[in-house]
């Protein structure tokens, strides 16, 4: 393990869901640190083929200040309104910063609970559609370009299965692990993210 946190095996280092997490600290309240967390969990989610990366950067270099504060709006909004968050990166369901779509901005908007098994945003994709389109969710579109009120619908069905797979004992699984299921289940065809 480096200093940084990230494990670092042959030479290449890998950011963890928990070097994310602990990245999260202060984005509510700081656009510097919003613009940390972001940056982490492009590194995160991209993995090693940073598609599109360069561009998003390119998009919040030209108004470093509007997307900075707007990432921080976000990361507070994440907590408690999930429909607010999302719209605040997709006002007019359009992406407020270049090359950063819903599967992208979606991770940072789950990233900003920093772990909280009960923050109520998570990761929505072209991957996690496809599965729930499988399931029987015929009016979201899998290739992304989601309004705001989908991903409501979005995160209130995953709240919801929570709580009917809440067991006797009163313990219900994170909103994460469902998310992940939804991710690892998807149709074979699917693998891109905007």
């Amino acid at each position: 393990m480096s200093a940084t946190g990230t494990l670092v095996d042959s030479g290449e280092s890998v950011i963890t869901r928990g070097h994310v997490f602990t990245c999260a600290t202060g984005a509510a309240d700081d656009p510097e640190s919003a613009l940390r967390l972001l940056w982490h969990a492009l590194a995160w989610g991209s993995g090693p083929r940073y598609r599109l990366n360069h561009r998003r950067m390119d998009s919040i270099a030209a108004d470093l200040a509007r997307a900075s504060e707007t990432l921080s709006v976000a990361a507070r909004l994440s907590r408690l309104i999930p429909i607010e968050a999302y719209r605040c990166l997709y006002p007019d369901d359009h992406t407020l910063i270049g090359s950063l779509g819903p599967a992208f901005f979606t991770k940072y908007l789950y990233f900003a609970g920093g772990g909280n098994a009960d923050h109520p945003c998570l990761i929505l994709d072209s991957r996690v559609a496809a599965s729930l389109g499988r399931a029987g969710w015929t009016s979201l579109n899998p290739g992304g370009a989601w309004p705001a009120t989908t991903y409501g619908r979005y995160v209130d069905l995953l709240a919801r299965w929570r709580h009917e797979l809440t067991d006797e004992k009163g313990h219900a699984p994170r909103g994460d692990l469902i998310e992940r299921w939804l991710f690892d289940n998807h149709p074979a065809e699917v693998d891109d993210e905007q």
